[in-house]
């Protein structure tokens, strides 16, 4: 029993991420992506990533509420995470990469996915991996689901106290993230922007 990923992924997102990169190195503009060869690169299963507005985190339904905006795929080369693929896929197109982006968030991802597969309870369950994020309090995590369980894990620093690779349970966090919302909400009011907002 492990983490396992999810059967909304574009059947052929990894190839489609694949021939993406392999276009990219092969073109002459430079490229955030940097290998030694094409050959060392290989990307992983993928993810779904869900958004949250400061509205559902302030009412506590950030879960319920998490609107899946894409899919991404870590990309390796060798056993180094070095980029981040982000793929867009619905009825209307085919699967295309909107978003590739290499520094510290890949790695901190991969990490956060290594540490919550030692996890105790990761170890005896089958959890689905998902990335959510609320960007109006910087907050993205691992999102661990089962019908009965929602585990936790930040991949990165943010304005809450949650630590980064620390599993939590859906509840603590939904309650620590509505305070931060409610936090951004009163300084937005007491400093509006140019339109008011």
């Amino acid at each position: 029993m492990s983490i396992h990923h999810s059967s909304s992924l574009p059947p052929d997102g990894r190839a489609v991420v694949a021939r993406h990169l392999t276009a990219l190195l092969s073109s002459p503009t430079p490229s955030a992506i940097k290998s030694p060869s094409k050959s060392t690169l290989e990307v992983t299963d993928g993810y779904p990533v869900f958004i949250v507005d400061l509205d559902d985190l302030e009412r506590g339904e950030w879960l319920s509420r998490a609107k899946r905006s894409a899919f991404r795929y870590l990309v390796l080369d060798g056993a180094s995470p070095i980029a981040e693929a982000e793929l867009i896929a619905d009825e209307r197109s085919e699967p295309r990469v909107v978003m590739l982006h290499s520094g510290t968030h890949a790695k901190a991802t991969a990490e956060s996915i290594e540490a919550a597969e030692r996890l105790a309870g990761v170890k005896t369950s089958d959890y689905e991996v998902a990335v959510i994020e609320a960007p109006g309090v910087q907050f993205s995590a691992l999102w661990l689901h089962r019908s009965d369980s929602d585990v936790i894990v930040p991949t990165t620093m943010d304005m809450s106290s949650l630590v980064h690779g620390q599993a939590y349970g859906a509840a603590e966090v939904a309650r620590l993230l509505a305070a931060r919302a409610r936090e951004v909400r009163e300084m937005q009011a007491a400093y509006p922007g140019p339109s008011g907002a």
